[in-house]
């Protein structure tokens, strides 16, 4: 019951309190009445859901956010032409291109509602210790959204008030671009002075998206690896791995099955629910084969098979390296229809992230940002950068490993421990969230990686035609100023103290 009233405060917030303008095109009008609306812990947490909304939404990781992270990398590509989604995989994109702009207008929204929440309930009469929490919340979500922001557009106006009347407004609206490590600088301070504030355990009879300390924990580890503060990234895995209560679960299958989202390896995610307009993710139908791409008659197709978009495929190359001993192949690459007779299919799927009972485009598939076994990963990594291929770090890759049945590695040195983090990575991790591109990003590697993967593509025998065409574009496509995004020129004509990207007019 609680999940639903939850889920309606976000419906209501995102149709009420976000159809105005971006903050940063006019002065707010002040809908909120905010000496007012703050008076409650239920006023608070309805502001809160409000904030989540933006996440929800079609410019945030209900489509927009999720296509630029999920595709443009060496893993996954799509199938066929995307249409729109096209200027996300192939590098299409410029100053004035839509998509770039509502993305940017979407998370600056949810930095002023964040803020605004911040400011409010500092001032309001709520109990000491649940207006620590609220504010820590807020705050956690104003760092989270930032994090997407500095990957995606570089350095960005660091805005920590809210656009509540002239001053405040006339302040945002002409903020110069702040350092992204600045930023990231900033975010690490702020979950440091907030985690503690935040619950211990998931609130699993409440709302059990909400964050706890160790999802304040983990948005710091991964601002400290972008840093490169990796002794500091280390010490924080390592008290999330020891202190969370967090566990690997010991069957990987099992960490995506449907009646068990929240599970005890997931530490943060946002909660899609089936049925819900505003609320449910066309997300699985992308990984759910289309029988007419496979090319499959009307008798090959077992129900419910072929009914998704099938928009997400991986490359056969990166198929091709997981090991028939690797437990986790069955959920990650879906190649043939299994029966009497196998019938092999055009693409790979990925069925972790199918939802095949449910209807095509309405899937209450969770968005799963952090989990433990990409916690015992970034320990591995931080380790190894801070201290070379120490036992800690063994330890941390091979917890991974041993789960998915494979034996344990040793004696790599640090650069062949990186190599080996890096494709372990892969491995546990493709089609989820955001990791790969991010991973990409953050090590320096995408164009090298494209390249990479466009030669080993082309020299598979076995390789689809098509998947060769799309890695060729985007490799095509691609230059080195576009690891991020421009900064939309319509903002630049409103803020004159904005600058450009590198690269773009």
């Amino acid at each position: 019951m609680m999940k639903k009233v939850y889920i309606g405060l976000i419906t209501l917030l995102t149709i009420s309190l976000f159809s105005c303008e971006d903050i940063l095109d006019e002065e707010p009008l002040g809908l909120l009445a905010p000496e007012a609306f703050y008076s409650s812990e239920d006023d608070a947490v309805a502001a809160l859901a409000g904030v989540y909304g933006h996440l929800f939404e079609d410019d945030g990781f209900q489509v927009e956010m999720d296509v630029y992270f999920t595709l443009g990398h060496d893993l996954i590509t799509p199938t066929r032409n995307l249409g729109a989604g096209q200027q996300f995989f192939a590098f299409a994109w410029d100053e004035s291109t839509p998509r770039v702009r509502d993305v940017w207008i979407n998370m600056f929204q949810a930095v002023n509602d964040a803020n605004l929440i911040i400011e409010r309930v500092n001032e309001s009469e709520i109990e000491e210790e649940t207006k620590r929490d609220l504010i820590a919340e807020a705050t956690f979500l104003r760092g989270f959204v930032y994090y997407y922001l500095t990957a995606m557009y570089g350095d960005v106006p660091y805005l920590t008030q809210a656009s509540t009347g002239s001053e405040s407004f006339g302040e945002n609206i002409t903020a110069e671009r702040i350092s992204q490590d600045e930023i990231r600088a900033a975010i690490v301070s702020d979950m440091e002075e907030v985690e503690e504030d935040l619950p211990n355990q998931t609130r699993r009879n409440d709302f059990p998206q909400r964050p706890t300390q160790w999802a304040a924990k983990s948005l710091k580890l991964k601002c400290q690896l972008w840093l490169e503060d990796f002794q500091g990234a280390s010490i924080t895995a390592q008290d999330i791995i020891d202190n969370s209560g967090y566990t690997l679960l010991s069957d990987y299958a099992e960490i995506w099955e449907e009646d068990n989202e929240y599970n005890n390896e997931i530490i943060f995610a946002l909660d899609f629910v089936s049925g819900d307009n505003l609320l449910s993710t066309n997300r699985h139908s992308r990984y759910e084969p289309r029988a007419q791409d496979d090319g499959l008659d009307a008798a090959d197709r077992p129900s419910p098979f072929g009914k998704g978009f099938a928009f997400y495929t991986l490359y056969q190359s990166f198929a091709d390296t997981f090991s028939e001993n690797d437990l986790r192949k069955a959920s990650n690459v879906y190649d043939e229809i299994p029966g009497e007779t196998a019938i092999p299919l055009r693409f790979n799927y990925i069925p972790k992230m199918w939802r095949v009972d449910e209807p095509r485009a309405d899937s209450g598939l969770n968005y799963n940002f952090y989990r433990l076994a990409d916690t015992y990963l970034n320990l591995a990594e931080a380790e190894n950068e801070a201290n070379g291929d120490t036992q800690i770090a063994y330890d941390a890759i091979n917890a991974v490993r041993t789960r998915a049945g494979l034996g344990p590695i040793s004696d790599l040195g640090t650069n062949g421990l990186r190599e080996a983090i890096r494709q372990e990575r892969a491995w546990e991790l493709v089609g989820e969230g955001n990791h790969r591109k991010l991973d990409l990003l953050r090590w320096g590697i995408l164009e090298e990686s494209l390249s990479e993967r466009l030669a080993v593509e082309s020299s598979n025998p076995e390789a689809d035609e098509s998947l060769i065409s799309n890695i060729q574009t985007t490799v095509e496509n691609f230059s080195s100023n576009e690891t991020i995004l421009p900064i939309p020129q319509s903002e630049i004509v409103l803020n004159p103290n904005l600058t450009q990207n590198p690269g773009y007019n």
